[in-house]
């Protein structure tokens, strides 16, 4: 085909794109910063020889959820409450060296709550050093909550996510992840204090030979800062082992302590 009649068609097709495209649109409002929030992490690493390895580290985590899109009409029911590109990134040094590093990143292209039940991420991008995952893409993940008791003071989370990963020793490998989260809440003081448990039990059908179960338990506190519940500050701890990470030659449990602040702009 000409080229002329390269562009009467790139013409044609666009005028026809605009045309239809009123037929279609949704009414679309978009809250630019709406939640972001950072924390100062400890971190312990168990059975590690001091000679070889640090065994503390202390981390500076972020986290931003910059825009977020609010839908009229059907869609809205649809994907409920959207974020676009939520990112997360931890730096981490060692307390006895001088070694800094992005020890964990993570975007994600589109998260939303669909049909205002089922949590989702499309399209994610992530690094988890921590895992021995020198990079990482995943074309979804989702979650479907059951909750336990009618007020939602236990919620059980299994979920699954499809993707793949390139690991520190060269290896790459398609994943497929079963996941189940679990949480326990309990209210000290109404509308400002609450305490709870998580939970999370993970296996990793990843092909060449990374394959692995995962398991995390913590508990915190969640105050919050001002009557309309949009600030909290929290305090958190636990432990948490990866079978997997005895392949790569990292050890396989760890420890945390943790502190920070988050704020829900949305909507302010």
């Amino acid at each position: 085909m000409s080229y002329p009649r390269l562009v009467l068609l790139a013409v044609a097709v666009l005028g026809l794109a605009s045309m239809a495209v009123p037929a279609f649109a949704v009414p679309v409002t978009i809250d630019v910063g709406a939640a972001a929030g950072a924390d100062a992490i400890f971190v312990h690493w168990m059975n590690v020889d001091p000679a070889m390895a640090d065994p503390d580290s202390m981390r500076l985590a972020v986290t931003a959820e910059p825009f977020a899109p609010g839908f009229d009409g059907g869609l809205g029911v649809v994907l409920g409450d959207a974020r676009v590109l939520p990112m997360e990134a931890t730096i981490s040094k060692n307390v006895s060296g001088d070694k800094v590093e992005l020890t964990r990143f993570k975007a994600a292209i589109f998260r939303a709550t669909i049909a205002q039940l089922f949590p989702a991420e499309v399209l994610t991008v992530y690094r988890d050093l921590d895992r021995g995952i020198e990079w990482g893409g995943d074309l979804l993940g989702l979650r479907i909550p059951i909750r336990v008791t009618p007020e939602g003071a236990i919620t059980l989370s299994p979920g699954m996510e499809l993707g793949v990963r390139h690991y520190t020793d060269g290896t790459t490998g398609v994943h497929a992840s079963a996941v189940l989260d679990a949480r326990a809440v309990t209210t000290l003081i109404q509308g400002w204090l609450d305490a709870g448990v998580l939970a999370r039990v993970r296996y990793d059908a990843v092909s060449g030979g990374r394959s692995g179960d995962e398991e995390m338990a913590s508990g915190f506190l969640s105050l919050a800062l001002d009557s309309k519940n949009r600030f909290f500050a929290r305090v958190y701890g636990g432990i948490e082992r990866d079978g997997a990470r005895a392949d790569l030659g990292l050890p396989t449990v760890n420890t945390f302590l943790g502190a920070g602040l988050f704020g829900n702009f949305k909507g302010n």
